[in-house]
């Protein structure tokens, strides 16, 4: 299994990101064990100002929620297919 996956979006359609030229998300992870230790990290790259100035309240507030519900998602998802694979 990689350790880190890098990725690069840009061209947001989303009216809250049209402060955002382009983001960079990296899922790094870390076996312990029987478990694994998922890291999401975003960064972004502002319009210039006054996005520079605004975008830290979109990435502490709407961004950070929808990426916690995402991670979720995909840890559901991945407990589903564990226990197929087991069962």
């Amino acid at each position: 299994m990689p350790h880190r996956f890098r990725y690069v979006v840009w061209n947001y359609h989303a009216k809250a990101a049209r402060y955002i030229r382009y983001g960079v998300g990296e899922f790094s992870f870390e076996e312990d064990g029987n478990q694994t230790h998922v890291r999401w990290t975003y960064g972004f790259q502002p319009r210039g100002w006054p996005a520079s100035w605004l975008l830290p309240g979109l990435v502490r507030g709407d961004y950070q929620d929808f990426m916690k519900s995402c991670l979720q998602a995909i840890i559901e998802a991945s407990e589903e297919d564990y226990e197929t694979a087991v069962d």
